[in-house]
């Protein structure tokens, strides 16, 4: 009986860990910007024409800010390494450094410069508020 009690907390557990989601990338109110810029994002100087999508089962997408309508591309697998704090998407990897409401502060490994994946609904609600 206590071995069956055992292995139930153990597959429970397992299940409950297994596709959770450490970043907050897969909340469906938000939508992610790429930005690899070296300056601080300015809202007034910078647009976007394209935001990132996650979904819970390793998949994201990419859409277009104007009409929310995906990409041509197909879909890219994700994944987060907590032990390492490595996020890859599609192929590149990135440390992550930081994870803010609004933005995640990460570190591409591939050409060694800091980028940020920044929450667009903040950033268009932030723009909407100045006009």
């Amino acid at each position: 009986m206590n071995n069956k009690i055992l292995l139930f907390i153990i597959i429970f557990i397992f299940i409950s860990c297994k596709n959770k989601d450490d970043l907050g990338l897969t909340n469906q109110a938000k939508k992610w910007v790429y930005y690899n810029s070296p300056r601080d994002y300015n809202r007034d100087s910078v647009g976007f024409i394209m935001y990132l999508k996650f979904y819970k089962k390793g998949k994201c997408a990419n859409f277009f800010v104007v009409n929310d309508e995906q990409d041509y591309k197909p879909e890219m697998d994700w994944k987060f390494t907590k032990s390492d704090s490595t996020l890859e998407i599609g192929g590149n990897r990135f440390l992550v450094r930081n994870i803010y409401t609004d933005s995640i502060i990460l570190k591409d490994l591939k050409y060694n410069r800091k980028v940020k994946l920044l929450n667009w609904n903040v950033l268009k609600k932030n723009q909407e508020i100045k006009k």
